[in-house]
């Protein structure tokens, strides 16, 4: 499955993925899944918003609150402009 195209700050769209196959997509779900009650599908879409809403795109790392849980991210831009979205941990 591909990424998602959403609207970024200056109206473009920029596609946004969790992983291109089933392992990659595992490791970037299973801290959501393993230590948070979060439906992993609702966490993903509240990253993706608020990575959106980043006017600096090329920092290395971001974080949000998401239903009192502190989430860590790491999205990375790949060659074709999308940016994968590989590390999320839960922060203490």
């Amino acid at each position: 499955m591909d990424g998602e195209f959403v609207k970024s700050g200056n109206n473009t769209e920029v596609e946004i993925r969790f992983g291109n196959n089933k392992n990659q997509k595992y490791h970037a779900e299973r801290h959501i899944k393993n230590e948070t009650n979060l439906n992993v599908d609702y966490a993903k879409n509240e990253i993706k918003k608020d990575f959106i809403k980043q006017a600096d795109k090329t920092k290395q790392s971001y974080s949000i609150k998401i239903d009192g849980y502190k989430i860590e991210y790491r999205p990375f831009r790949l060659s074709d402009g999308s940016y994968n979205i590989g590390r999320i941990t839960i922060v203490e």
